[in-house]
């Protein structure tokens, strides 16, 4: 696949965020365009904004994190989406050789709170809108997925005492939540940590999550191989209701301007914990351009007989 990737960045020092317009060709997407736009409102919280357009279609979100409320926190999540993703079946182990596409609209709404309960715990509470519905004419084949409108309540606990949101340096962050559904539930736990050394950062990240469900959907499960996480598998390369990876970055500036990180991934998924299907295992090298309050990065990972190629911005945990 050819690629020819050309970013233009422009810079404002006296807000210190970041404005990226985005013009990229592939064989597969065709032109794509858009803008990704991150600026500080606090010390402590930024916004997020992304747009993009393709011949598949169009996606954007707006993210929004530790608005301070009082003693509380509001993060705010809008993610929307005509384009689908790559679908080779649940559980399905084979290897891949052609892409299969299936277009869908979605659009997923995250209202949650933080709230300080005991030292350096805070509860956290919220709200979650899921809509999904699938594109029939450019499938040209009848639904795979029944259409979804639903509202998910966000119960959990976490820690953080990461020095910044996005691009950490330092700290510790833990989240333990549940998204309770009518027909289905997700139960996740994040742990990452930093530890800062002379040389660079040594970042580490261990995430678990189960789908609890009769109903295996697309929107319910859990895929492997995308922007996050085991970034060299093929997108949702498998999909299944527990996931368990661990994620290793070394972080090191080699100038004021670019950051070097090599990095490895391992996991398994399955059904559940007691029925693992298959083990994963990704590496690859990431490079990151320091911009304002953001980063823009390249990266390219690595797993069995496939290759990705990324760009997109700020760390990916």
């Amino acid at each position: 696949m050819i690629k020819l990737l050309l970013i233009l960045c422009i810079y404002s020092t006296q807000t210190l965020g970041m404005f990226f317009p985005i013009i990229s060709f592939s064989e597969e997407t065709g032109t794509m365009a858009g803008a990704f736009i991150q600026r500080p409102l606090t010390d402590t919280s930024d916004i997020q904004l992304f747009l993009l357009t393709q011949k598949k279609g169009q996606a954007g979100f707006l993210n929004t994190t530790n608005i301070p409320i009082g003693t509380e926190r509001l993060n705010i999540k809008v993610y929307g989406s005509n384009t689908g993703e790559s679908f080779y079946g649940i559980g399905n182990l084979e290897e891949k050789t052609t892409e299969d596409n299936l277009y869908f609209n979605e659009l997923s709404t995250t209202i949650s709170i933080e709230k300080p309960i005991h030292k350096k715990w805070d509860a956290l509470l919220g709200l979650k809108f899921t809509h999904y519905n699938e594109n029939t004419e450019k499938n040209n084949h009848p639904k795979i997925f029944n259409d979804l409108n639903d509202v998910g309540v966000i119960i959990g606990a976490q820690i953080d005492t990461r020095n910044k949101e996005f691009n950490t340096t330092s700290g510790y962050f833990n989240e333990i939540k549940a998204v309770l559904y009518n027909h289905h539930q997700i139960i996740s736990n994040d742990v990452r940590y930093f530890k800062p050394h002379k040389n660079g950062v040594l970042a580490s990240k261990f995430y678990s999550v189960q789908t609890v469900t009769n109903n295996d959907h697309i929107q319910y499960l859990t895929g492997v191989g995308n922007y996050y996480y085991l970034r060299g598998y093929k997108t949702n390369d498998i999909m299944d209701r527990h996931l368990t990876y661990a994620q290793f970055e070394w972080r090191t500036p080699l100038t004021t301007w670019f950051t070097l990180t090599p990095f490895i991934e391992a996991g398994v998924i399955g059904r559940n914990i007691s029925n693992l299907k298959k083990t994963l295992f990704s590496y690859g090298l990431g490079g990151y351009f320091p911009i304002g309050s953001g980063a823009f990065r390249l990266e390219s990972a690595y797993a069995e007989n496939n290759s990705e190629f990324y760009f997109g911005f700020n760390h990916v945990f």
